[in-house]
């Protein structure tokens, strides 16, 4: 499936990491990724896996999940066009912390750390910008997750009675 370039940067800049940045930018970051194909149900990361690569969802959507003690996968979010994932694969060392798998056919921007890192060296003020806001979208997410905790760990009436 072809798409446009026209069309891939009009939805990088729906993507809040790059709504400061300019269209030289993105067109850098479209020249040196890799626009992947992939088919309904594709597993595209697979948590405790080695991975370099960050993803940009260009068409479709994905479900993110993680695998309970159990083994049982369960659902963190779905994401759309014009997200992403894989960032901390890039910036640490490690393994993936979550699975994603595509739930319809998804094209997606995948650029490795090597990429990136040329990008960002190449254009350091366009680059500084890139790191304020994906350090600003991580501490959001890290905010909301803390949140999700915090009520998930809430006593509720039936657990106080229960200690009784």
């Amino acid at each position: 499936m072809e798409i446009e370039k026209a069309r891939v940067l009009e939805v990088l800049k729906k993507n809040i990491l790059f709504e400061n940045n300019s269209d030289a930018f993105l067109i850098k970051l479209l020249y040196c990724g890799e626009i992947i194909d992939c088919s309904a149900n594709e597993v595209i990361v697979e948590e405790d896996t080695e991975g370099d690569t960050i993803f940009f969802i260009l068409n479709g959507t994905c479900s993110v999940s993680k695998k309970s003690e159990s083994g049982q996968d369960v659902y963190i979010t779905t994401l759309e066009e014009g997200k992403h994932f894989g960032e901390a694969g890039v910036f640490v060392d490690g393994l993936r912390t979550a699975n994603v798998k595509s739930l319809q056919d998804v094209q997606l921007l995948s650029l490795n750390k090597n990429q990136l890192n040329q990008i960002i060296d190449s254009n350091p003020s366009e680059g500084l910008i890139f790191f304020k806001k994906i350090i600003q979208e991580n501490f959001i997410r890290l905010r909301n997750t803390t949140r999700e905790l915090n009520f998930d760990r809430r006593p509720t009436i039936g657990n106080i009675l229960a200690q009784l």
